[in-house]
């Protein structure tokens, strides 16, 4: 998380980056990587799983064992989120 005002700085100074202490859209997210609706969704999952399991390559976040995946549909009109945990 970032205080209010300095996710800027967070992410300029790495944070976010897959070896930064929150990694965000390993895969690049959807506007380097899919589209919205289902398709998007579940290029997300399989991120997802490929992190989870330790498959993602040279996109592999060390130690990845928790995830929060969250998709949108309609015009930002419903959203489901999903925490997933490895074991």
């Amino acid at each position: 998380m970032a205080p209010r005002g300095q996710a800027g700085v967070r992410a300029r100074e790495g944070y976010f980056n897959r070896d930064g202490a929150l990694p965000l859209n390993t895969h690049g997210g959807l506007l380097s990587y899919g589209h919205c609706g289902c398709g998007g969704a579940m290029a997300h999952l399989v991120e997802t799983h490929q992190q989870m399991t330790r498959r993602a390559g040279t996109r592999q976040v060390k130690d990845a064992s928790l995830a929060l995946l969250h998709g949108d549909g309609g015009v930002l009109s419903s959203h489901v989120s999903l925490v997933l945990e490895a074991k």
